[in-house]
């Protein structure tokens, strides 16, 4: 919404109408104390003596707001414990497709022992037989590992924040 077009009472108040928040895309070599500094000179020049004392910028890196804030008016309460606990969930998933593959492989073994002895039969050497299993097994595998490396790379990062 524009605030061109918003009207309230209130909208020109500094004291009781501080329900923005406001993002900075600060230089790589900017001091965060010196603008903090130009932010409270600017708030002492708009606000009384008591509501300028009791008033003070803070500026935070935006990485830190989605897990380590928890600051008055904000959205909703940010915590790291969601994060555990679906990394938990994540885990016992993991585990769970990992067993299941097992169990499939070796549900398979019986209808794939009508398969070795085909092969065997046609003249496949123990070596092929091996190589086939085997490469079968590395591919699902690596499929795997890339699903789990394609889904930590759209979760974020926990060593960034």
């Amino acid at each position: 919404m524009s605030l061109s077009t918003y009207t309230h009472p209130d909208l020109h108040d500094w004291v009781r109408w501080n329900q923005f928040y406001t993002y900075l895309l600060l230089k790589p070599d900017a001091s965060v104390e010196q603008i903090a500094q130009k932010f409270d000179a600017i708030l002492d020049k708009h606000l009384d003596t008591e509501n300028a004392q009791a008033t003070f910028p803070l500026l935070q890196p935006l990485p830190s707001i989605h897990l380590h804030s928890n600051l008055f008016r904000e959205l909703s309460v940010n915590s790291t414990s969601f994060t555990s606990i679906f990394s938990v969930a994540w885990l016992f998933i993991l585990l769970i497709a990992a067993s299941n593959f097992v169990n499939l492989t070796t549900a398979q073994a019986t209808a794939r022992a009508k398969e070795v002895g085909v092969r065997k039969t046609v003249g496949a050497s123990r070596f092929a037989l091996v190589k086939q299993f085997m490469s079968e097994t590395m591919l699902i595998c690596l499929l795997l590992i890339l699903a789990v490396i394609l889904t930590s790379i759209s979760l974020p990062a926990l060593n960034e924040f």
